[in-house]
Protein backbone atom coordinates (compact mmCIF):
# COMPACT_ATOMS: atom_id res chain seq x y z
CA UNK A 1 0.00 0.00 0.00
CA UNK A 2 1.47 3.44 -0.81
CA UNK A 3 2.61 5.27 2.30
CA UNK A 4 4.13 8.70 2.98
CA UNK A 5 7.71 8.90 1.79
CA UNK A 6 10.49 7.97 4.23
CA UNK A 7 13.47 10.32 3.87
CA UNK A 8 16.14 9.52 4.79
CA UNK A 9 14.99 5.90 4.51
CA UNK A 10 17.78 4.16 6.41
CA UNK A 11 17.69 6.15 9.66
CA UNK A 12 14.51 4.57 11.16
CA UNK A 13 15.88 1.07 10.50
CA UNK A 14 19.18 1.86 12.26
CA UNK A 15 17.52 2.71 15.60
CA UNK A 16 16.39 -0.87 16.44
CA UNK A 17 19.78 -2.15 15.28
CA UNK A 18 21.51 0.19 17.75
CA UNK A 19 19.17 -1.05 20.50
CA UNK A 20 20.10 -4.66 19.71
CA UNK A 21 23.84 -3.90 19.70
CA UNK A 22 23.59 -1.94 22.95
CA UNK A 23 21.63 -4.72 24.62
CA UNK A 24 24.23 -7.29 23.58
CA UNK A 25 27.03 -5.16 25.01
CA UNK A 26 25.19 -4.67 28.31
CA UNK A 27 24.40 -8.36 28.50
CA UNK A 28 28.06 -9.33 27.99
CA UNK A 29 29.07 -7.00 30.79
CA UNK A 30 26.42 -8.21 33.25
CA UNK A 31 25.93 -11.85 32.31
CA UNK A 32 27.69 -13.11 35.43
CA UNK A 33 25.88 -10.72 37.79
CA UNK A 34 22.18 -11.21 37.04
CA UNK A 35 19.71 -13.21 35.01
CA UNK A 36 16.33 -12.51 33.50
CA UNK A 37 13.22 -13.40 35.56
CA UNK A 38 11.50 -16.77 35.16
CA UNK A 39 8.92 -16.70 32.37
CA UNK A 40 7.15 -20.08 32.17
CA UNK A 41 3.38 -19.57 32.53
CA UNK A 42 3.64 -15.77 32.79
CA UNK A 43 2.00 -13.03 30.71
CA UNK A 44 3.22 -9.62 29.60
CA UNK A 45 1.74 -6.53 27.98
CA UNK A 46 3.62 -5.07 25.03
CA UNK A 47 3.75 -1.77 23.17
CA UNK A 48 5.42 -1.36 19.79
CA UNK A 49 6.38 1.47 17.45
CA UNK A 50 7.13 0.77 13.78
CA UNK A 51 9.78 3.01 12.27
CA UNK A 52 8.90 2.69 8.59
CA UNK A 53 8.62 6.41 8.02
CA UNK A 54 9.07 9.54 10.16
CA UNK A 55 5.79 10.89 8.70
CA UNK A 56 3.77 7.71 9.41
CA UNK A 57 2.91 6.95 13.06
CA UNK A 58 2.42 3.20 13.36
CA UNK A 59 1.93 1.67 16.80
CA UNK A 60 0.66 -1.52 18.37
CA UNK A 61 -0.54 -2.91 21.70
CA UNK A 62 -0.65 -6.59 22.55
CA UNK A 63 0.43 -9.37 24.82
CA UNK A 64 2.85 -12.26 25.28
CA UNK A 65 2.22 -15.54 27.08
CA UNK A 66 5.13 -17.91 27.77
CA UNK A 67 4.27 -21.58 27.37
CA UNK A 68 7.68 -22.38 28.86
CA UNK A 69 11.00 -20.60 29.25
CA UNK A 70 11.73 -20.65 25.51
CA UNK A 71 8.36 -20.51 23.71
CA UNK A 72 5.94 -17.57 23.87
CA UNK A 73 2.70 -16.84 22.01
CA UNK A 74 2.03 -13.23 21.01
CA UNK A 75 -0.83 -11.17 19.67
CA UNK A 76 -1.11 -7.50 18.71
CA UNK A 77 -3.55 -4.85 17.53
CA UNK A 78 -2.16 -2.21 15.15
CA UNK A 79 -3.10 1.39 14.42
CA UNK A 80 -1.33 3.76 12.07
CA UNK A 81 -1.83 7.22 10.57
CA UNK A 82 0.29 9.52 8.45
CA UNK A 83 0.25 12.53 6.13
CA UNK A 84 2.61 13.86 3.50
CA UNK A 85 2.68 17.18 1.63
CA UNK A 86 4.64 17.57 -1.58
CA UNK A 87 5.26 20.53 -3.87
CA UNK A 88 7.29 20.66 -7.04
CA UNK A 89 7.75 23.02 -9.99
CA UNK A 90 9.07 22.53 -13.52
CA UNK A 91 10.09 24.92 -16.28
CA UNK A 92 10.34 24.63 -20.04
CA UNK A 93 8.16 21.51 -20.50
CA UNK A 94 5.79 20.94 -23.44
CA UNK A 95 3.04 22.54 -21.35
CA UNK A 96 5.11 25.49 -20.18
CA UNK A 97 5.90 26.22 -16.55
CA UNK A 98 3.98 24.15 -13.98
CA UNK A 99 3.39 24.19 -10.23
CA UNK A 100 2.05 21.08 -8.47
CA UNK A 101 0.89 20.37 -4.90
CA UNK A 102 -0.12 16.99 -3.49
CA UNK A 103 -1.47 15.97 -0.06
CA UNK A 104 -1.76 12.31 0.94
CA UNK A 105 -3.29 10.78 4.09
CA UNK A 106 -3.01 7.10 5.07
CA UNK A 107 -4.83 5.29 7.89
CA UNK A 108 -4.46 1.64 8.88
CA UNK A 109 -5.69 -0.81 11.52
CA UNK A 110 -5.12 -4.51 11.93
CA UNK A 111 -4.17 -7.47 14.08
CA UNK A 112 -1.46 -10.11 14.20
CA UNK A 113 -0.75 -13.41 15.92
CA UNK A 114 2.41 -15.50 16.20
CA UNK A 115 5.06 -17.03 18.41
CA UNK A 116 8.65 -16.52 19.56
CA UNK A 117 11.37 -19.09 20.14
CA UNK A 118 14.02 -17.67 22.49
CA UNK A 119 17.59 -18.63 21.67
CA UNK A 120 18.89 -18.38 25.22
CA UNK A 121 17.48 -17.13 28.52
CA UNK A 122 20.31 -17.15 31.04
CA UNK A 123 20.96 -13.40 31.05
CA UNK A 124 19.08 -10.13 30.74
CA UNK A 125 19.39 -10.24 26.98
CA UNK A 126 16.93 -12.64 25.29
CA UNK A 127 17.32 -12.93 21.49
CA UNK A 128 14.53 -14.73 19.65
CA UNK A 129 13.33 -16.05 16.31
CA UNK A 130 9.65 -16.15 15.46
CA UNK A 131 6.80 -15.93 12.97
CA UNK A 132 3.69 -13.76 12.63
CA UNK A 133 0.52 -13.71 10.51
CA UNK A 134 -1.15 -10.32 10.02
CA UNK A 135 -4.39 -8.86 8.68
CA UNK A 136 -4.47 -5.10 8.03
CA UNK A 137 -6.87 -2.59 6.50
CA UNK A 138 -5.55 0.50 4.70
CA UNK A 139 -7.35 3.66 3.62
CA UNK A 140 -5.65 6.27 1.42
CA UNK A 141 -6.87 9.70 0.35
CA UNK A 142 -4.99 12.17 -1.81
CA UNK A 143 -5.74 15.63 -3.15
CA UNK A 144 -3.61 17.55 -5.61
CA UNK A 145 -3.64 20.72 -7.65
CA UNK A 146 -1.71 21.35 -10.85
CA UNK A 147 -1.27 24.62 -12.72
CA UNK A 148 0.45 25.01 -16.08
CA UNK A 149 0.35 27.25 -19.15
CA UNK A 150 -1.53 24.67 -21.29
CA UNK A 151 -4.33 23.26 -19.08
CA UNK A 152 -4.52 26.07 -16.57
CA UNK A 153 -5.40 24.98 -13.03
CA UNK A 154 -6.67 21.44 -12.41
CA UNK A 155 -7.65 19.47 -9.32
CA UNK A 156 -7.00 15.76 -8.90
CA UNK A 157 -8.44 13.55 -6.15
CA UNK A 158 -8.01 9.86 -5.40
CA UNK A 159 -8.93 7.39 -2.70
CA UNK A 160 -8.47 3.69 -2.13
CA UNK A 161 -9.17 1.03 0.47
CA UNK A 162 -7.56 -2.38 0.77
CA UNK A 163 -7.12 -5.46 2.94
CA UNK A 164 -3.69 -6.98 3.36
CA UNK A 165 -2.88 -10.50 4.57
CA UNK A 166 0.70 -11.45 5.32
CA UNK A 167 3.08 -13.92 6.93
CA UNK A 168 6.43 -12.87 8.33
CA UNK A 169 9.54 -14.42 9.87
CA UNK A 170 11.03 -12.31 12.66
CA UNK A 171 14.29 -11.89 14.54
CA UNK A 172 14.81 -9.68 17.57
CA UNK A 173 15.93 -9.36 21.16
CA UNK A 174 14.74 -8.06 24.54
CA UNK A 175 16.87 -6.44 27.22
CA UNK A 176 15.36 -6.78 30.72
CA UNK A 177 16.65 -3.76 32.60
CA UNK A 178 14.39 -4.62 35.57
CA UNK A 179 12.50 -7.79 36.58
CA UNK A 180 9.34 -6.46 34.90
CA UNK A 181 10.42 -4.08 32.13
CA UNK A 182 12.20 -4.84 28.86
CA UNK A 183 13.16 -2.78 25.83
CA UNK A 184 13.48 -4.67 22.57
CA UNK A 185 13.82 -4.43 18.81
CA UNK A 186 12.48 -6.58 15.99
CA UNK A 187 13.06 -7.05 12.26
CA UNK A 188 10.92 -9.09 9.90
CA UNK A 189 10.77 -10.31 6.33
CA UNK A 190 7.88 -12.10 4.64
CA UNK A 191 5.14 -12.13 2.00
CA UNK A 192 1.91 -10.13 1.81
CA UNK A 193 -1.16 -10.23 -0.43
CA UNK A 194 -3.28 -7.12 -0.93
CA UNK A 195 -6.77 -6.67 -2.45
CA UNK A 196 -8.33 -3.26 -2.82
CA UNK A 197 -10.49 -0.76 -4.69
CA UNK A 198 -9.70 2.74 -5.92
CA UNK A 199 -11.40 5.84 -7.34
CA UNK A 200 -9.78 8.85 -8.99
CA UNK A 201 -10.97 12.04 -10.65
CA UNK A 202 -8.61 14.13 -12.77
CA UNK A 203 -9.21 17.00 -15.16
CA UNK A 204 -6.36 15.71 -17.31
CA UNK A 205 -7.15 11.97 -17.31
CA UNK A 206 -10.83 11.91 -16.41
CA UNK A 207 -12.50 9.69 -13.81
CA UNK A 208 -11.64 6.07 -13.18
CA UNK A 209 -12.30 3.32 -10.68
CA UNK A 210 -11.52 -0.33 -10.28
CA UNK A 211 -10.00 -3.02 -8.13
CA UNK A 212 -6.59 -4.59 -7.84
CA UNK A 213 -4.88 -7.59 -6.31
CA UNK A 214 -1.14 -8.00 -5.82
CA UNK A 215 1.38 -10.05 -3.89
CA UNK A 216 4.63 -8.57 -2.61
CA UNK A 217 7.64 -10.39 -1.23
CA UNK A 218 10.56 -9.23 0.92
CA UNK A 219 8.48 -7.17 3.36
CA UNK A 220 10.76 -5.60 5.97
CA UNK A 221 9.83 -4.21 9.37
CA UNK A 222 11.83 -2.33 11.96
CA UNK A 223 10.20 -1.96 15.33
CA UNK A 224 10.94 -0.82 18.88
CA UNK A 225 9.11 -2.66 21.67
CA UNK A 226 8.43 -2.09 25.37
CA UNK A 227 7.36 -5.18 27.38
CA UNK A 228 5.81 -5.11 30.87
CA UNK A 229 5.75 -8.44 32.71
CA UNK A 230 2.55 -9.01 34.72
Amino acid sequence: MPQPNANPALIPHLIPALVLVGALCLSSANAQESTAPGFAGRTAMGFSLDLFSPSFFDTGIGGLHWMNEKIALEGSLYLGHGKSDDNWTSHGSDYGDSDDDSNTEVTKYGAGFGFRRYVWNQSKIRPFLGAMINAEHYSLKSHGTSKDDYYGEATETAKSTSWLMGAMATVGAEYWFTDRLALGALYGVGVEHERGEYESDSRTYGSSSGSYSETNADVQVSQLQLTILM
